[in-house]
């Protein structure tokens, strides 16, 4: 009899901290450096071949983070039951045909392509074929002054003073980056109701780029041989729709191509940009000249999916989505892709935040959507196909935590504790969680906040913050690796990334219970 009543003293002692321990601290114990290093190592090992999107590595990858939501217990939120969400593209390059003509004064004079002029497409060929009106750099004001509608925009690369770091335009003009500043330049172009767009940058020859020889061999840092390197940028892909996406052609041209549009006019297009520097002041030009583009696309289907898991809430009617783009850069010329950083980081955070979740034992006051994304690198194609069907479906999403690049130190982290989380402005509460979180579970992580208007750049956050979605995003910043074959696993500061994987999973248990309201 004594000896069973001190098994039983025994085992309640040994009971009594588990007892104590909160469903979020178990939870919190489940996210380890074992379960961490090898979801990231296995997805960034040379079996997937850079999970290029459609490609046989990227299913092989899809399959393995459905087999570990499986293994933690996760029920499908995918099409038709399952954990995966089929997604269509449309993959394409320019085709054979591709000719430039400048027609003025009587005569056409035809172009060749990569010698005198690139083109960036859209997903279909055709002939564009109007006058060309010059607008300078292309800037806002530009538009009030130059009738372009029906006409082809002819501009200068960048935005004036970009030169000079200390010129007056320079400060005036300098765009948050040189991405945003082309895709806002083009969308001015499309809305003022031009049909193409011809670009001239009056300070680099872009012909050096389309030698056919070269001299002896090709030498880099990570490569060299015989011939360039197979690029991952030589197609583009865009979701397949029922409708075609207007969208204009953007040709970009030699100095030889862009001195002929201007012939006759009086306009030095280098001393126009040396102007621009010091006060940039676009007046109207009439240029007397036509463009005529002649375009061909080679064009595929390619299927790949999404993977999408759930936990469900307690209330049924809010959801919020944890999310990471699985897909790389593929495999070229014997050279693969592995991407440790870029994303296998993230999308190891995702399967741990939604095993930790799973181990507390406590079901969320909110369904939990964990989504890998694919075809990311392309366009956040895949994101974005989830979110047209989530507005199909009047699926509402309360808030989104992305995850792009959470494994590497920067150049300016010697204590390898440094990272950033941006979000969107008007939700203090994410950094105020955040802060809360990392300070009362001593994680020590050197966090740089970034309050943004309207998050809608640099990775699959964007689309959600385009439907005013509140987004927290965290990142550790670019690195020399960055969109290398050389982005190994082996380069992982695996301290940073738990702890970054940590604070997030703390953070969106505090976000998702408690009776916490984001929007």
């Amino acid at each position: 009899m004594l000896k069973g009543f001190l098994s039983l003293v025994l085992s309640l002692t040994v009971m009594a901290p588990m007892l104590a321990q909160s469903a979020k601290d178990r939870g919190l114990e489940a996210i380890t450096e074992g379960s961490v290093r090898g979801a990231l190592e296995y997805l960034a090992s040379d079996w997937f071949e850079g999970r290029e999107v459609g490609r046989r590595g990227s299913y092989m990858a899809a399959a393995y983070i459905e087999s570990v939501f499986k293994t933690h217990g996760l029920e499908p939120a995918g099409d038709d039951g399952s954990y995966f969400q089929k997604v269509t593209l449309t993959e394409y390059k320019p085709g054979e045909k591709q000719i430039l003509s400048v027609i003025g004064n009587g005569k056409q004079i035809d172009f060749a392509h990569k010698v005198d002029f690139s083109v960036t497409l859209p997903e279909v060929g055709g002939i564009y074929e109007a006058p060309v009106v010059f607008v300078g750099y292309g800037m806002p004001d530009d538009f009030e002054k130059a009738d372009v509608s029906g006409k082809v925009v002819f501009r200068l690369k960048g935005f004036p003073g970009q030169a000079d770091t200390a010129s007056v335009s320079y400060k005036k003009y300098k765009p948050a980056g040189a991405r945003e500043l082309r895709r806002d330049k083009d969308k001015m172009a499309f809305d003022a109701g031009a049909v193409a767009i011809v670009e001239f940058d009056p300070s680099k020859d872009i012909t050096k780029r389309w030698a056919s020889n070269l001299p002896f061999r090709v030498n880099g840092k990570d490569y060299e041989g015989d011939k360039i390197r197979e690029s991952f940028y030589e197609t583009k892909v865009k979701l397949h729709g029922d409708t075609l996406r207007p969208e204009l052609p953007v040709a970009t041209v030699s100095a030889k191509v862009a001195n002929e549009l201007v012939s006759g006019s009086g306009i030095s297009l280098k001393g126009f940009a040396k102007k621009a520097e010091s006060a940039y002041k676009f007046k109207k030009v009439k240029l007397g000249k036509s463009i005529r583009l002649q375009t061909s696309v080679d064009s595929e289907i390619v299927v790949c999916r999404n993977v999408i898991a759930k936990i469900q809430g307690k209330d049924a009617t809010k959801t919020v989505a944890v999310g990471a783009h699985y897909d790389h850069l593929g495999k070229h010329d014997g050279y693969i892709w592995n991407g440790a950083d870029d994303n296998a980081s993230g999308v190891t955070a995702i399967l741990n935040i939604a095993k930790a979740f799973k181990a507390s034992g406590q079901q969320p006051d909110k369904t939990i959507l964990f989504t890998a994304w694919t075809a990311e690198e392309k366009g956040l194609n895949g994101s974005e196909h989830f979110l047209r069907e989530a507005d199909r479906n009047g699926l509402e999403i309360e808030y989104y935590l992305n995850f792009d690049m959470i494994g590497r130190n920067s150049s300016w982290d010697p204590e390898g504790n440094k990272c950033m989380m941006l979000y969107t402005k008007a939700f203090p509460i994410f950094e105020e969680t955040n802060k809360r979180n990392n300070s009362g579970y001593d994680l020590n992580l050197d966090v740089s906040y970034s309050r943004v208007e309207r998050p809608v750049n640099g990775s699959d956050q964007a689309n959600f913050a385009r439907r005013d979605i509140p987004i927290f995003w965290f990142h550790t910043w670019g690195h020399p690796d960055y969109h290398q074959p050389t982005d190994h696993s082996e380069k992982i500061n695996w301290d940073k990334i738990i702890k970054i994987i940590k604070v997030s999973y703390l953070d969106v248990w505090d976000l998702t219970n408690e009776g916490v309201t984001v929007q």
